[in-house]
């Protein structure tokens, strides 16, 4: 598999579930369906197409295509035998042959993008990202007819979690009865809204995170550049993560202060109820973000969590936080610790699961403060 160590590159580590998914594709004995559970930007999508590359070309194919210039994921996606699905706004206008091609054009500059900043980029507005129930039907019919070039046919869905159950079960009956020679790469980012039957159907991947020297050495390749004070821990093992967080960097002063500043105005009414119109105000401030703004800020807030619990325990040598804000660590570390470090941690990642769902920001932000404003006075 030698031809297609360049495009291994574009996949940050993960190299114990890559290799014996090589292996199994150059013995023939991929199973027709996989699927990539991947809640936290650890390379579900990448790996998906990896595979997805492998399976369309032969060896020989492979290395004629690769000898050529800007050769990339979205090049050697431009084959006749493969199939993608993808989120789209609940409009009738969308539909995956029209942004079939935007779409290719952007995971190739980002496979570890988030549904929402694809429907952003494809200016599908802030509608619900979903999978319609014709697009499973336009895609039976496809795999109907025969192979265009005699080889495998491939499918990738992203995005198999934005499937209403109607949708889950035409998928369910395909998975049930392939067509020959046809594979199918699933990727989806919460177990809990898929099927049981879609999984038992599947070779089943829980994308575990990033090592720490992978992301080192993805940021190399990707010549990312973080700032000389930037901890790559930061990510917690998600490019997805990492990528969001540089990306805000240069506005990180902004959202650090927002986000100390929501915690403290939680903190403020938790001892005093009549101070709830400086914690919406900036609620208000909170919702004028973007959605992946919104989650970046709590990544943040995770982070700042982190970094008072460990400097609360004493652990110096695990305390990396650099404020950009003039936050003190110090002096908030007391208000964190064993009774209620979990306790937020958790509030705060279950939210983040809210915003993906897209639910209500203000209600999301809402219901983190309320509770944080209890959980700071345990």
């Amino acid at each position: 598999m030698n031809a297609a160590a360049d495009i291994e590159k574009e996949i940050a580590g993960q190299k114990h579930i890559l290799e014996p998914l090589k292996a199994a594709i150059l013995s023939k004995t991929q199973p027709h369906a996989q699927l990539f559970i991947d809640e936290n930007g650890y390379g579900g999508l990448p790996l998906a197409l990896y595979c997805a590359i492998l399976l369309l070309y032969s060896q020989e194919q492979l290395a004629d295509k690769l000898q050529q210039k800007n050769v990339s994921f979205h090049r050697l996606l431009e084959h006749p035998d493969f199939h993608a699905l993808f989120p789209l706004a609940q409009v009738k206008s969308a539909d995956t042959k029209s942004f079939f091609q935007q779409w290719l054009k952007f995971v190739n500059l980002n496979p570890y993008a988030s549904y929402t900043q694809w429907l952003s980029h494809a200016d599908l507005g802030v509608k619900q990202g979903i999978i319609p129930v014709k697009e499973i039907q336009t895609l039976q019919s496809s795999l109907s007819l025969t192979s265009f070039l005699g080889g495998n046919r491939v499918c990738v869905i992203w995005g198999l979690d934005k499937m209403n159950e109607t949708a889950s079960n035409k998928i369910l009956k395909l998975l049930e009865e392939p067509p020959s020679n046809t594979y199918f790469l699933l990727v989806a980012q919460l177990k809990s809204s898929l099927l049981p039957t879609i999984i038992s159907r599947c070779q089943f991947i829980d994308m575990p995170p990033v090592d720490l020297d992978s992301i080192q050495q993805f940021v190399a390749f990707k010549k990312l550049n973080p700032p000389h004070n930037f901890d790559l821990r930061t990510s917690r093992g998600s490019v997805s993560q990492l990528i969001d967080i540089l990306n805000l960097t240069t506005h990180n002063k902004p959202i650090e202060q927002l986000f100390v500043e929501f915690l403290r105005n939680s903190f403020d009414f938790g001892k005093n109820h009549f101070k709830w119109h400086k914690l919406l105000k900036t609620i208000d401030k909170i919702t004028l973000l973007q959605k992946e703004n919104q989650k970046g800020l709590l990544l943040i807030g995770i982070e700042l969590l982190r970094q008072a619990y460990l400097t609360n325990c004493e652990l110096n040598s695990l305390v990396y936080h650099q404020s950009e804000s003039g936050f003190n660590l110090t002096r908030f570390a007391p208000y964190v610790h064993e009774r209620n470090y979990i306790q937020m941690i958790k509030v705060i990642e279950d939210h983040i699961t809210y915003l993906i769902r897209n639910s209500h920001s203000h209600m999301v932000f809402t219901s983190i403060a309320l509770k944080l404003s209890s959980l700071l006075y345990l």
